[in-house]
């Protein structure tokens, strides 16, 4: 155990966290976009695309957009 604490790095460590990190707003923006009935089914689609060609930018996006628009 003493082994493990004492090789311990913390860019070793930045880097597992941050996939974890960075899959957060990815599913969080999906399970949104699963449950607007607002959105058609063409714009769900183009989320979608946009989720899979860039997905942290589109994703974070998505989350701020839903947001915004549920106060209106």
């Amino acid at each position: 155990m003493e082994k493990l604490v004492n090789n311990f790095s913390f860019g070793l460590f930045f880097w597992q966290i941050l996939p974890i990190v960075m899959v957060v707003p990815f599913v969080w923006a999906c399970v949104l976009l699963i449950k607007n009935q607002k959105e058609t089914s063409i714009s769900k689609a183009v989320w979608v695309a946009a989720f899979f060609f860039v997905p942290i930018v589109s994703s974070v996006f998505y989350i701020v957009n839903s947001y915004v628009n549920r106060k209106k």
